[in-house]
């Protein structure tokens, strides 16, 4: 016995056809130019940061620090990696924060894993108890 799921869908019909042209219709419009609309808000009238002459806060100039002259090259770096840099760690401990709300809050812990008594001791807990998964923990954090 062979069951064949294509012999219980009904032949094609006129609204079947129309579904399908709509939907080729739709995903068709999306790659149409899209029309420039200007819009008015009352943000465009706010100016940038007017708390620090729409200048961005920086009060110890470290977006300022790569234009020193006579620091060796590269010494200091760019704006757009300390950007990059703050959000990047912004976002880990968004998920450090995350582990320890899952763990201490929730109680949940992967099956044969080392408890620990807090979380600020959970690391070396699991560095003794079981060497080789923090190990290979370890490794796959350092590619």
């Amino acid at each position: 016995f062979r069951f064949c799921f294509f012999h219980l869908l009904p032949p094609p019909s006129s609204t079947m056809k129309l579904a399908l042209f709509a939907a080729l219709a739709g995903s068709a419009a999306a790659f149409a130019p899209a029309t420039s609309v200007t819009k008015s808000s009352a943000l465009a009238s706010t100016p940038y940061n007017p708390e620090f002459g729409g200048e961005d806060f920086d009060p110890m100039g470290f977006s300022k620090m790569h234009e020193i002259k006579g620091a060796f090259p590269n010494m200091f770096p760019h704006p757009q990696f300390l950007e990059e840099a703050e959000i990047k760690h912004g976002r880990m401990s968004m998920l450090a924060w995350t582990g320890v709300w899952a763990t201490e809050g929730l109680g949940w812990h992967f099956p044969g894993a080392p408890v620990a008594d807090d979380w600020a001791t959970a690391l070396p807990v699991w560095a003794r108890e079981d060497p080789g998964g923090f190990g290979l923990i370890l490794a796959f954090i350092m590619i």
